[in-house]
């Protein structure tokens, strides 16, 4: 995998990934429903931007109309198709490309592939890395309490429009990319080891538009994609 790693962290041109963050309380095809999303950009093996967004407001912004598949009318009662729904297929490869396109389409914003995150990634990193402490909340959350902790500020004083929960969700995630950076070397193979556990649970699939770079990840079966018996 690692000469993969200089074409995925935009060693030659900036590359853009669209994170999907999926809820697994709330069960879907690839793992669980897509409350909210994030794009992070590398450059030169830096990470040069990354923002959250609440999936409604992408959503939001949809022109037209998009058919969904039949089940989506029948048990969701969605009468279009959206990026919240855009995991339908469990061949994650499948549901990545429509998540990309939904972007696109929604927000304008090309990318360069997709990742797919869940609570219990998120449990299994937090466990590695130990606790995180944000301080414009007064919070601390550990691999135990995360997910109250997250269910609680997003429906805190919700109301149509409400940031609560991309805010709390761009905190996390921010203050999360640093306690990693800054873990000591004698922790890396224990993070290396959750990553690896993550991807082998399907826990965290990655997908990319490149060819050469997806069939690295599809050959150890990371990619989430469906495999197809002879």
């Amino acid at each position: 995998v690692l000469p993969a790693f200089p074409l995925i962290l935009g060693a030659e041109k900036k590359k853009t990934y669209l994170v999907l963050f999926q809820n697994n309380a709330e069960l879907r095809p690839t793992g669980g429903f897509i409350g909210a999303f994030g794009l992070i950009s590398f450059e030169k093996a830096r990470v040069v931007n990354f923002d959250v967004f609440d999936v409604y407001t992408a959503d939001g912004q949809l022109k037209g109309h998009v058919d969904p598949p039949q089940p989506i009318k029948d048990y969701l009662r969605e009468g279009g198709w959206y990026l919240r729904d855009s995991n339908w297929s469990p061949d994650f490869p499948t549901s990545a490309a429509r998540a990309s396109w939904f972007l696109d389409k929604e927000m304008g914003y090309k990318v360069d592939g997709v990742f797919a995150v869940d609570l219990e990634f998120l449990r299994i990193l937090l466990k590695e890395t130990g606790p995180v402490s944000l301080s414009d909340y007064n919070e601390t959350l550990d691999y135990r309490n995360f997910y109250e902790k997250i269910q609680s500020q997003a429906e805190k004083n919700f109301f149509p429009g409400s940031t609560n929960k991309k805010d709390y969700l761009t905190a996390l995630s921010k203050t999360l990319f640093r306690n990693i950076l800054d873990l000591p070397e004698k922790y890396l193979t224990a993070l290396v080891q959750a990553i690896s556990l993550s991807l082998d649970g399907r826990h965290l699939s990655l997908w990319f538009e490149d060819p050469k770079i997806a069939q690295v990840f599809t050959k150890y079966g990371w990619d989430g994609s469906i495999a197809t018996i002879p």
